[in-house]
């Protein structure tokens, strides 16, 4: 049972932030030095952050570092593709770690992860490096593997907690969870 909860609470994080964003508030940005794995180096295109949310966007603030990670985080869940998200993780993000290797197992047997949009209702700067992040998602179903029974999350409204600093390679989520846990 913890395990599905477990499995339940990082999927629901993730389910459907693509994001619409609205109602932020103060613009300060926090900074932290946790050093960067060999993962989180940034490689610059000539795309532009608009085209791609892997682009990290010259002067990106916290808020728009935090719009790119829960898109980022979307498009690994529906392509089973985890190199632009282990780019933007801290090394000792476990609540990262822990989807990370959930969507891997779950492409890796065949099965899917079907995202919907969420929309960001707010996000709250609580302390220098801690977000609060209020999200409405929409339902979100998946399947751990090819031949597994089509599972659902209802979607509804979650507020979540972020720590997020400033490496030199750019902006990393350091940790996150669910603030109903």
């Amino acid at each position: 049972m913890h395990r599905l909860r477990t499995l339940a609470a990082t999927l629901t994080l993730a389910c459907g932030l693509s994001l619409a964003l609205t109602a932020c508030g103060d613009d300060d940005e926090p900074t932290v030095a946790p050093a960067p794995t060999s993962e989180a180096t940034s490689t610059a295109t000539t795309e532009s952050a608009s085209d791609s949310p892997t682009v990290v966007p010259e002067d990106e603030t916290a808020r728009e570092f935090i719009e790119r990670w829960l898109a980022i985080t979307v498009d690994m869940q529906k392509t089973g593709e985890t190199a632009s998200y282990t780019a933007i993780i801290g090394p000792d993000c476990e609540s990262c770690r822990d989807l990370l290797n959930t969507v891997r197992s779950i492409h890796k047997r065949g099965g899917y992860i079907d995202t919907e949009v969420a929309t960001i209702d707010k996000i709250t700067k609580r302390d220098r490096n801690e977000w609060l992040i209020d999200v409405v998602e929409e339902p979100t179903k998946y399947r751990r593997s090819r031949n597994a029974k089509v599972e659902r999350f209802p979607g509804g409204a979650h507020r979540y907690i972020a720590y997020i600093g400033k490496a030199p390679s750019g902006w990393i989520v350091a940790s996150y969870y669910n603030a109903a846990s």
